[in-house]
């Protein structure tokens, strides 16, 4: 699977609710769509886009679901999806 778009130097708290962090400029989210920002296997967050700027990369997401727990830096963030 390819990385979308790693998060920088983002420290997020895995938990429900609003999160906003920044991501790389220009890419082709948009609002709706689903994604998974994960630290790893056992720690990821599913969120909804609620908005992203691709000037300058602002990503504000709604976490509806959650597995692990933790502060964590260098999240990866992908579309979420069947494969195939």
């Amino acid at each position: 699977m390819k990385v979308l778009s790693k998060i920088g130097s983002n420290t997020l708290t895995i938990a429900t609710g609003v999160q906003s962090l920044t991501i790389a400029t220009g890419l082709a989210y948009t609002v709706a769509q689903e994604v998974i920002i994960a630290f790893d296997a056992t720690n990821y967050m599913t969120a909804t886009i609620t908005s992203y700027n691709p000037s300058t990369g602002a990503l504000v997401v709604n976490c509806t679901a959650i597995t692990g727990a933790g502060t964590h830096s260098n999240w990866n963030i992908n579309m979420n999806g069947a494969p195939g």
